[in-house]
């Protein structure tokens, strides 16, 4: 696994990926990995990028410090993501908790993208926001 800052050369492949994505095409352009107070990273394999993760630090009242994620990858590729997910939840959980962050979340319209933070990734549902407590 190789994990780089996004660049603006990637604009091009998230562009692709957010078309094809019926989750996202309506909603997100490239430019909202970019955006000013986030970081994003893109995550790739020995075949090239799998997923681009945004983290928007927040500081979310007796919960403390928090990270909102957004993620974008080819929804065709199921299960090079799945196993990347899993890569990258492990390793990003704990650099974030060493930062002193408190809690991952994220919304998802996704069922299968929810199902599988849920059952593999150690995240819990309400509402349709997943959160994991670090």
């Amino acid at each position: 696994m190789d994990q780089r800052k996004v660049r603006e050369t990637d604009i091009p492949l998230l562009t692709e990926w957010i078309s094809r994505d019926p989750y996202h095409r309506d909603t997100t352009t490239a430019d909202f990995f970019f955006e000013a107070g986030t970081v994003c990273n893109v995550y790739s394999d020995h075949r090239g990028p799998v997923l681009f993760m945004r983290g928007q630090p927040m500081l979310v009242g007796p919960r403390g410090k928090v990270i909102r994620l957004d993620i974008q990858f080819d929804n065709e590729q199921t299960l090079r993501n799945g196993r990347m997910l899993i890569i990258v939840n492990k390793i990003f959980c704990e650099q974030a908790k060493k930062a002193g962050f408190k809690e991952l979340f994220f919304t998802s319209d996704f069922p299968t993208l929810k199902a599988f933070c849920v059952r593999a990734l150690g995240f819990s549902e309400k509402n349709g926001t997943l959160s994991k407590s670090l």
